[in-house]
């Protein structure tokens, strides 16, 4: 199967003239193949500036673009994993500065959905989520879609969503939506939100999920060259029970494309009372240079961050703790199919949590992996091996002891071993 391009618009906001709003800082200054994740048999998978308001297409040709302002500097905050209050989302540091900001418009009571607001955008145009007492709802009610705009997703924004600080919250709506654990063979296809286009941003709200009746589900799928994520505070946004398809899913996942990047975000696998829910946190599939700095994933039900088909990442600060261990054997990371150099730097690999645990701090391996390890300073558990960090490495004759350049902070060596 394939797509069209982007998806249709339905209206166009723009426009200026409109009375400001006390709650809103105007600026002070005038196509893709098939989604089906072909994922690994083995492990884990065997994983312009001018901001808008409310206005119409008849007087956009007449409205001045306004410059955009400066960004402010970087806003400091205790938690680096959480969203911030901010008055306009281009103080956010990725937030690209080439996309048009639109803000929600709709009255809270209005019963306006998050599909509602989507369908209103053109292609360039970033929903801007307030801070509420009342979420911002995806209608579930006919369940996971297969249109021209979306394959087994519910919501398909444009250039994407962002929010104005932690009150800004994306939930499924409670509706009579079921559907049971998946049985086909291939990668995960079910996700909450979809995106396609590229240099897509997703930045600075809270998301939550739900149970379906044991389906498991994406939180965040992106397939466009350059998709951002930033400052998300996932809470059991994403659902899964397997290290393996169909039942592993991830809060972020990127799915060909190149140059996706992820800041300081946090994936709590936990749902809202408490019990793990959400499977391998951060999912990579068949794309070229990753970047992610400052994610926190933790409580994961099994499974782990996964990198399959992969050319070049760099993960900086990348921690992946408290593992309940639904499932035996979940690595620290998992690197699979991979090629090209991978940096973790200053990366947490703990994996012995749970009363099932084998995995060891990295698993790496199948027939075309070649890979140049750089891992330095890495936080680990004891392991196998207390004091050494451990690798599984698999069915692999391309990768080589030389491959691994793991060191301390200072430079040092810092001893690893190889199971194969």
């Amino acid at each position: 199967m394939r797509y069209g391009p982007g998806c249709t618009t339905v209206e166009h906001w723009e426009g200026l003239t409109g009375p400001k709003r006390k709650d809103w800082a105007l600026p002070k200054f005038a196509a893709m193949s098939s989604s089906h994740l072909n994922r690994r048999q083995l492990l884990t998978i065997a994983g312009t500036a001018a901001l808008v308001s409310v206005g119409s297409r008849s007087d956009a040709a007449v409205r001045p673009v306004l410059p955009v302002r400066p960004r402010p500097p970087k806003t400091k905050q205790a938690n680096p994993y959480r969203p911030l209050s901010v008055s306009d989302p281009r103080e956010l540091p990725h937030f690209p500065t080439t996309a048009r900001p639109v803000r929600w418009r709709w009255a809270r009571t209005s019963r306006t959905t998050l599909q509602d607001a989507l369908s209103t955008l053109d292609s360039n145009e970033v929903l801007v989520l307030p801070e509420d007492e009342k979420p911002y709802e995806i209608d579930t009610s006919r369940g996971f879609r297969v249109t021209r705009h979306n394959y087994h997703s519910m919501a398909s924004p444009t250039r994407g969503i962002v929010g104005l600080g932690p009150n800004a919250v994306i939930q499924p709506s409670a509706s009579a939506f079921r559907k049971g654990r998946q049985t086909y063979r291939n990668g995960l296809q079910e996700k909450m939100i979809e995106s396609r286009q590229a240099n897509a941003y997703f930045g600075n709200f809270t998301m939550h999920g739900r149970d379906f009746g044991g389906a498991a589900y994406n939180a965040i799928w992106a397939s466009g060259a350059g998709t951002t994520w930033e400052r998300i505070h996932f809470r059991g946004a994403h659902r899964g029970w397997l290290a393996v398809p169909p039942g592993e899913a991830g809060a972020i996942c990127g799915y060909k494309g190149s140059g996706m990047r992820v800041f300081n975000c946090e994936i709590d696998c936990r749902d809202s009372s408490g019990r793990s829910v959400g499977t391998s946190p951060v999912m990579w599939s068949a794309q070229r240079n990753v970047s992610l700095t400052d994610v926190y994933a933790h409580h994961t039900y099994t499974g782990m961050p996964t990198f399959w088909r992969v050319d070049n990442a760099i993960a900086t600060n990348l921690i992946h703790t408290n593992l309940d261990q639904g499932k035996p054997k979940s690595p620290g990371v998992n690197v699979e199919d991979c090629t090209g150099t991978f940096q973790f730097n200053d990366c947490t690999f703990i994996v012995g949590y749970g009363p099932h645990n084998r995995g060891l701090h990295l698993n790496t391996g199948s027939q075309t992996s070649s890979v140049r390890f750089e891992i330095r300073n890495p936080t680990i558990d004891a392991g196998p091996w207390p004091g050494y960090f451990s690798i599984q490495q698999y069915n692999t004759r391309s990768q080589k002891r030389a491959d691994y350049r793991i060191t301390h902070a200072n430079g040092s060596s810092f001893p690893f071993r190889v199971a194969t």
